[in-house]
């Protein structure tokens, strides 16, 4: 009976998508309020009219857009290390850390030289692989974990991991768990 009373009120022989809320309860205000997130999905009121089942799923990707996956998500999303040391190895994979040069760029900071070294300015590449000191202690970490390679740089080191560290083994997992963790104590 409810229902009916909806169309003899609020449709009158008219499309409902145009119908406007006067005075009517919250129920009713939100039922015609969701024709905006239709239209902002796309759909016009024939193909919203003409389906048999709704998929919340569906909606839900129209609204959102496309968007390309990033290669080293796994890193990010599987890791088992701490959620500060993931959040500085999020950052860090988007080149988003206040390093020095950052901050001389933004006019912060005057010295960009790497404080353990003192050899080239403070940038991810340098600070994570190529400083001697960052690369004595990956290295080891490296060798600790059984993994026989040279250091590599932040974009290698990213490119590597992605390809070898794929599994739910326990070598991946302790991988980027370190990886992590280096990144954030250094």
């Amino acid at each position: 009976m409810w229902v009916q009373w909806v169309h003899v009120y609020y449709k009158k022989y008219n499309s409902m998508w145009g119908a406007e809320p006067n005075q009517a309860s919250w129920v009713i205000q939100k039922i015609l309020k969701v024709k905006k997130y239709f239209e902002e999905a796309g759909y016009s009121e024939e193909e919203v009219l003409r389906m048999e089942n709704f998929l919340t799923k569906a909606m839900y990707l129209k609204l959102r857009g496309e968007f390309s996956k990033v290669p080293w998500r796994r890193l990010i999303c599987k890791n088992a290390g701490l959620s500060k040391w993931i959040f500085i190895l999020f950052l860090a994979a988007h080149r988003r850390l206040l390093t020095r040069d950052k901050l001389r760029k933004w006019g912060c900071l005057e010295d960009t030289s790497f404080p353990l070294c003192h050899t080239e300015e403070k940038t991810i590449n340098h600070l994570f692989f190529k400083c001697s000191f960052s690369t004595q202690v990956w290295a080891a970490v490296l060798d600790w974990q059984r993994v026989h390679r040279q250091v590599m740089t932040w974009d290698q080191e990213l490119e590597w991991a992605e390809q070898h560290c794929k599994g739910r083994s326990s070598n991946a997992n302790i991988y980027k768990m370190t990886l992590a963790g280096s990144i954030y104590y250094t």
